[in-house]
């Protein structure tokens, strides 16, 4: 229901994981106490059984954001630190480390790039990377102003 607001959580700097809505919500709320993680839905029923979750109302992915930046604000430091499909922590590598694969106009522009030794992506600070700073900046700034 929420995969997009969850890798978007992810590059925040959160921790996220991702549960299909084909679990029931009694396997979902243990799932929650047993790793000690808030519930984010748009499940009204699971919201109000899950004590600190995050009843999200909209259904387009910048007011999800903006929802979820005005409850849990982001820590800079911790943004664009975990990978957006597996959520493990990224470490700083070489551009030409033997251990990824990545095309040579890559390389030849980036020493160095992120990348996720549990799943093997690699990240870097494409035009892609400064689009999302934007609209992060743009909604921290938007959150900023309704508090």
């Amino acid at each position: 229901m929420l995969g997009r607001l969850c890798r978007w959580i992810r590059i925040l700097g959160f921790s996220a994981e991702y549960v299909s809505s084909d679990q029931d919500d009694s396997s979902i709320l243990e799932r929650a106490v047993n790793s000690g993680r808030i519930i984010v839905t748009r499940d009204v029923q699971l919201s109000s059984r899950a004590k600190g979750s995050l009843l999200v109302r909209s259904l387009e992915i910048d007011d999800q954001l903006a929802e979820f930046i005005g409850t849990y604000r982001p820590s800079m430091e911790d943004m664009f630190s975990r990978c957006t499909l597996c959520d493990s922590r990224l470490e700083i590598i070489s551009s030409s480390d033997p251990v990824i694969s990545l095309p040579p106009a890559i390389k030849e522009r980036f020493q160095e790039v992120y990348w996720c030794d549990h799943c093997g992506k690699a990240y870097w600070h494409g035009t892609h990377y400064d689009q999302m700073r934007m609209k992060i900046s743009r909604l921290l700034g938007d959150a900023h102003e309704d508090s």
